[in-house]
């Protein structure tokens, strides 16, 4: 640890320059932006120092400089080399942070960015609300609690993330690192700009990771432009295959997918995997088979009445209530009845048993 000591022929008062505040620098260590005022030319500013300031007689001030993993000589010769190698000034502390950014995996520095986020509050009502109860759908996630907004802003960031790195991510056991690799997999499928050979890398991806894409908020992210935009102009078996799964995930991303199919005006593989998915006894089921039956409808209303008319009296409640919300009051009327009579035949037929 080395002292510089300088006696600055001017007041603090007149001078406020000398007090400009330093720039926050990573780890939350605070750098100066320029060489401290007075402190020698070559002397590496990007070495933390400490900067103190003391009034002494005749109005002048002196300037304490503590310089921290370096003696003076040691500082202006290491600096001294850098400026000969390179033909230009050491690395500013913005410099310095940027170049050891291009040498940290995008993937770890996505998760710290998670971290500064994180809220023991937040962590507590996701618990809550993505049923992590012994039992539940969402028993044994993990939450650090950073709302989801800011998991995906942070995730527009790392839009050019490799595919290797966010399945990373996706192996992670927290949950908001998960649902970070698949809002950055959601943004590249999005995106005009994203080659065919990336799409079908994002695909497989998605695919062979439906274990960890394991909550309704996952497969609703991912499976829309993962799935649905990559098999748009392909064949589209394997959806048939997902609805068949054992996997409430899977099944939700057969019906999730569609939705895509939906925004261009392509409403058949909705009908058709709901149409399978009508005995399914998920409740997550229930609300996204009516959710995109709902939507198809807007498209086809003709095609969503029908489906009705042959499945309204025997799909489960929540499912006809989600299909039916835009319809008119007397159409929904309609089709409830439908289903009350079916429920009430039931009842008269377990209480004769």
């Amino acid at each position: 640890m080395t002292k510089l000591i300088f006696d600055i022929s001017m007041s603090l008062g007149r001078d406020r320059n000398l007090l400009q505040r330093p720039a926050r620098g990573t780890h939350g260590r605070r750098r100066p932006t320029a060489p401290p005022m007075g402190v020698p030319p070559g002397v590496l500013y990007d070495v933390p120092h400490v900067v103190s300031f003391e009034a002494v007689d005749g109005g002048r001030t002196k300037m304490t400089v503590t310089e921290y993993g370096h003696t003076t000589e040691r500082a202006r010769d290491v600096s001294k080399a850098l400026e000969d190698r390179r033909g230009r000034r050491p690395y500013s502390g913005r410099a310095q942070r940027e170049r050891d950014m291009s040498t940290t995996p995008m993937a770890q520095r996505f998760v710290e960015g998670l971290e500064a986020y994180r809220s023991p509050e937040q962590r507590e009502k996701y618990q809550r609300y993505f049923k992590t109860g012994e039992g539940q759908y969402g028993e044994g996630d993990q939450f650090i609690g950073v709302r989801m907004g800011q998991v995906f802003a942070l995730a527009k960031e790392f839009i050019e993330m490799l595919p290797s790195e966010i399945e990373e991510l996706l192996e992670s056991p927290v949950h908001e690192v998960r649902a970070g690799a698949l809002s950055i997999m959601d943004k590249q499928g999005r995106s005009n700009k994203t080659p065919e050979s990336r799409r079908k890398v994002l695909f497989d991806l998605y695919l062979r990771s439906t274990d960890r894409v394991n909550n309704w908020d996952l497969v609703d992210l991912g499976a829309p432009y993962v799935v649905g935009r990559y098999l748009f102009d392909k064949p589209r078996d394997v959806l048939w295959e997902l609805a068949r799964s054992e996997s409430v995930w899977e099944r939700r991303t057969a019906i999730v997918s569609t939705s895509y199919f939906i925004r261009q005006g392509d409403v058949n593989d909705t009908f058709e995997i709901a149409e399978i998915l009508l005995g399914d006894d998920h409740d997550l089921i229930h609300k996204a088979t009516g959710g995109w039956l709902r939507e198809a409808g807007k498209k086809d209303r003709q095609r969503l009445l029908r489906f009705l008319d042959g499945y309204a009296a025997t799909m489960p409640r929540t499912m006809l209530r989600y299909a039916i919300e835009h319809l008119d009051g007397e159409q929904r009327a309609h089709y409830l009845s439908l289903k009350q009579a079916t429920e009430a035949g039931q009842d008269r037929g377990e209480n004769r048993s």
